[in-house]
């Protein structure tokens, strides 16, 4: 019970629209399209997610997890941490590159 809720709060703040299951992986649907953000995005959240327009592709099979050893559950909470400080960190890195350009 405490891991829904857990999985709902971060899942809010990380702006994911939806979680889900769908055979051998877990989908995050997400709330705004990746755009050109996406291979900056897997190598930020690891653990063998792949970046589509606008969902999250995470394997429940450990073995494309990069090895790692972790419950899926616990990566699953992981991953939407990772998510929500990648957000936070976007526009501070935008500031930059458009601050010299200007």
């Amino acid at each position: 019970l405490f891991y829904g809720l857990r999985v709902k709060v971060l899942a809010r703040r990380a702006r994911v629209e939806s979680v889900s299951r769908r055979g051998d992986q877990i989908i995050l649907k997400l709330v705004d399209p990746v755009g050109g953000a996406r291979v900056p995005l897997e190598r930020a959240l690891g653990h063998g997610v792949r970046a589509g327009n606008q969902q999250l592709h995470l394997p429940l099979n450990s073995g494309e997890t990069g090895g790692d050893e972790l419950p899926w559950g616990q990566v699953l909470i992981e991953i939407l941490s990772r998510l929500e400080s990648f957000q936070q960190q976007l526009p501070e890195a935008l500031d930059g590159v458009m601050g010299r350009q200007a």
